[in-house]
């Protein structure tokens, strides 16, 4: 592609005005695309992209950048196509965060942390912490990537946590659905379709979320053994108090727990919420019973915060920089993990049963298929309804920090059909159901001209 370009919009308005005309070019014949992705033009490392790109050649803020883009698309012949990325960066600011109602109101451009921050000094939590936590993911990437929490169990998914949103489509049209309450519901259904999307519905420019007080306290019990063990205490645990639990294997244990756990044995991290400030005895207490029956030993000194959110560049620091990993996150109806987690990143989640594989890609060209190992650990073992997740993991420079992080670009699950074409065909959607899904995504892009 020639360019892309960068525009970054500072109101709905001036994104409406633009998408109308690239839309009205789109339909005169011009090759034009148009992503909303925040990932499109800021994961430098992601496979099939260059060194020095996708960053932008050039990039436009406020309201004359209009006009420039629309001579620089001009200057072109019509089969000489380009890439507007039309960043959330403009949408940054958090309009409200009420304590009465327990929500708060944020343009897509806000980022998790921020967001997390704002919320706190009110003693309030957003009730969704994803399974590798990110602090700089905007609130419209969380949407359009439908990304999964480790707290989906006792609060809910996502979408129970949106309240309404607001945005602009690709054909420059305002859409708000939902209400600005907990208890009011106003508005078609289509946050729901919205989430999950990978942009392939607009830019999103506001979104209100439910929050919920923040937990007096939050205990941690964390045990460490053979998986099977664990796995018996987990379903003990689950069914003795409202818990959230993870499992580690292999290298994620030895990682997540500040290298505490020696490779061979498996993790258990059970997290409980309190509404009363206190000692940890209610939790202990619960446990005892279940531990008493388990050959489990309990780790001392775990600081479950502090591992969470070091998590991310453990697993970055462990591969280094540069390396590109694949990401497989999938319901199951029991967990079953590799027959081998070294030299991978094997976990999974509880409430339900989430299987979570990490492994090293093949290289930069390489196509997608699952390793052998994964593949058996998920055939014939999803879950009714189950939900899969693939992603490509990238390991870049944090120029906060000057460690690792994690970047994440969501791909479509027909890219791993190259390994089984039947593997997850019990959730793909069919034809029947692809083809109305299309057709609604036409009804937000009539012209087409948005690639995810």
């Amino acid at each position: 592609m020639k360019y892309p370009i960068v525009y970054i919009p500072e109101s709905r308005e001036e994104a409406a005005l633009l998408l109308k005309r690239l839309s009205s070019l789109r339909s005169g014949g011009k090759d034009i695309a148009v992503s909303f992705s925040e990932g499109f033009y800021r994961r430098r490392d992601i496979p099939g992209s260059t060194r020095e790109g996708p960053a932008a050649t050039t990039v436009k803020r406020g309201r004359g950048a209009a006009a420039d883009i629309l001579s620089i698309v001009s200057e072109n012949t019509p089969t000489e196509g380009g890439v507007i990325a039309i960043s959330h960066e403009g949408f940054s600011q958090i309009r409200e965060v009420s304590k009465p109602d327990l929500l708060a109101a944020a343009g897509g451009g806000v980022s998790l942390g921020s967001l997390r921050e704002a919320a706190a000094e009110d003693g309030l939590f957003l009730p969704f912490d994803q399974d590798l936590f990110d602090e700089e993911m905007t609130l419209a990437e969380l949407i359009m990537s439908g990304a999964f929490s480790r707290y989906e169990g006792r609060y809910g998914t996502l979408r129970e946590s949106i309240l309404s949103l607001s945005m602009v489509t690709a054909a420059g049209e305002f859409i708000h659905t939902g209400s600005h309450s907990v208890k009011d519901v106003a508005g078609y259904e289509i946050a729901g379709f919205v989430i999950g999307s990978g942009g392939r519905c607009g830019l999103i420019d506001s979104v209100s979320l439910r929050l919920l007080p923040e937990p007096a306290k939050v205990s941690y019990l964390v045990f460490s053994g053979a998986y099977g063990e664990l796995d018996a205490l987990a379903g003990k645990l689950l069914k003795t108090a409202p818990v959230s639990i993870a499992v580690y294997h292999g290298a994620a244990a030895k990682l997540f727990s500040g290298g505490k756990i020696i490779n061979g044995s498996s993790l258990l991290v059970a997290e409980m919420h309190h509404a009363v400030a206190g000692d940890d005895g209610e939790m202990i207490q619960l446990a005892t019973g279940p531990v008493r029956e388990s050959s489990v030993d309990r780790v001392e000194d775990f600081d479950g915060m502090l591992a969470k959110r070091r998590f991310p560049a453990s697993i970055a620091g462990y591969y280094g920089a540069g390396t590109v990993l694949e990401s497989l996150t999938v319901d199951l109806k029991k967990f079953r993990p590799p027959d081998t987690c070294e030299g991978r990143l094997s976990w999974n989640r509880y409430y339900p049963h989430r299987g979570i594989h990490i492994w090293e890609a093949g290289g930069r060209d390489h196509h997608h298929a699952l390793p052998e190992q994964v593949e058996d650990a998920v055939k014939g073992n999803l879950a009714s309804g189950a939900r899969v997740r693939f992603e490509l993991l990238s390991v870049v420079e944090d120029r906060h920090s000057g460690g690792l992080k994690i970047a994440k670009k969501r791909l479509p699950l027909s890219l791993l059909a190259a390994g089984d074409p039947d593997l997850f065909r019990a959730v793909s959607p069919g034809e029947a159901i692809t083809g109305i899904s299309e057709k609604i995504y036409a009804l937000f892009d009539p012209e087409g001209i948005i690639v995810a």
